[in-house]
Formats: structure tokens, sequence, C-alpha cells
């Protein structure tokens, strides 16, 4: 068993994603007014508070600004790891499933707006950017999922059961890089019924 003195030690240097896992699970090591402050400034965020904190770590595309390019992928210069966010919540009449995959379609301007400034900057093509929406299509078989309503939430794993009864969707996207052309890759998808 590892004492609390040296797990407060190991959280104080954890990277931002942990420190604030740590923060969620455990009340001895919850954000004070400082860490928020700290991690705040020390990622360029806007605001020095709780929200802007949560949003970032929760993978919402609004709050990533400091993003860069590697061979295959994009990374998040925030969190340290490929760029992964959350899509805005979709209606589900522009998710559609066909017999080889599925497809769903963003049309949130600002979420579009972020794509093309993506492209834009790090000089990439992208065949699923149009002028007012982003296409996303998912041939993965498989692909995590969880179906959430007001008493319960039931995960599915197989794409033949997505996209049936639902009001809204979204899915974290994976954004890789190949030949100069920019992809979208879902890697979860959640649907609120």
């Amino acid at each position: 068993m590892i004492p609390v003195d040296c797990l407060r030690i190991i959280v104080d240097y954890s990277r931002l994603r942990e420190r604030y896992l740590w923060s969620i699970v455990h009340k001895d090591f919850e954000f004070v007014d400082g860490d928020w402050v700290r991690f705040s400034e020390y990622y360029r965020l806007g605001s020095h508070t709780r929200a802007g904190i949560k949003e970032l770590c929760q993978r919402a595309y609004q709050s990533q600004i400091l993003i860069s390019r590697l061979e295959r992928h994009l990374w998040s210069n925030h969190l340290r790891e490929p760029l992964r966010i959350w899509s805005p919540w979709t209606p589900g009449k522009f998710c559609k499933r066909y017999s080889r995959g599925c497809s769903m379609l963003f049309r949130h301007y600002s979420f579009v707006n972020f794509v093309r400034d993506i492209t834009v900057k790090f000089k990439l093509k992208s065949s699923l950017l149009k002028q007012t929406s982003v296409n996303v299509n998912i041939w993965n078989k498989t692909i995590p999922m969880v179906y959430i309503s007001n008493s319960k939430r039931v995960k599915k794993v197989h794409i033949s059961s997505a996209f049936k009864a639902f009001n809204v969707a979204r899915a974290l996207l994976v954004f890789h890089v190949r030949n100069d052309v920019l992809y979208l890759h879902p890697q979860r998808l959640e649907f609120l019924t």
C-alpha cells in the first residue's frame, strides 16, 4: 500500500489529465484555486476557471488551441497525446446507416470552422469538409457505443446495432494525416435516446 504522502507527491507532478482524474475520484486531491490558475496559464487558456480545465480534459473542441502536426496525426500539446476531440451533438436525421458502414453529418458552425482552421493552418486537404458541414464515415464494424437515456446507459460494440432510435449523437474523433490529407476516425459513439 502506498502512503498518502507519496501519492500526493505523485499527483502533484502528474500531467493535467491524470491530475484532473485524481481530483474527481478522491477528495484529498481536489483542485484548489491555485491549480486552476497554474494550469490555465501553462496551457494558455482564456479563463482561469474550473470550466476551462474541465472542457480541455473532456476533449471539447473549443478548448483545443495548442495543436501541432506529427508525421501521421495531429498532436494535442495540452494533453500530450494524439488529438482526440468530441464532436458536437448532431440530430439523428443527419446520421445514416448503409450496408457497408455509417455516416454522420455535423453542421455546427463552430465545429466546421475548427476543422477548416486546422486544414488551413497545417496546409491539409480533406474531402470530409464541405462548405457548411463535416461528414464523418464509419467503416469499422466494431466501435464502442453508449446509448444514454434518463434511466440507464446501455453499452454496445457492433455497428450493426447503431443508428436505430435516438435523438442526437456525437463521436470521439481522432485526427489522422496521410499524404497531406486530413482524416477523421471515430473511436467512440454516444447516442441520447
